[in-house]
């Protein structure tokens, strides 16, 4: 057996960038539940998600028991190149 990237994170208190989230099935957004929770994790994990807005291609919008669990920021596409 060999625990997963997200597993060994939360054991090990680290951070965990999910990209892309709403491109998840929704029973492994359903399993993540506990570990934005904070249940059964090391002090200190964090957990980041990024995801572009539903209407592209394939994307959906995040269930709410799963969006509920987030602060959202959202940022508009940089106007200039000094914006970069």
């Amino acid at each position: 057996f060999v625990a997963s990237a997200l597993a060994d994170a939360s054991r090990k208190g680290d951070w965990v960038l999910l990209d892309e989230i709403n491109l998840a099935p929704g029973d492994v957004l359903q399993r993540l539940l506990p570990l934005l929770e904070g249940r059964g994790c090391a002090d200190g994990f964090r957990t980041f998600a990024a995801m572009n807005p539903s209407g592209d291609a394939g994307k959906r919008e995040l269930p709410p028991a799963v969006r509920s669990r987030f602060t959202e920021l959202y940022a508009t596409e940089p106007s200039s190149d000094d914006d970069l």
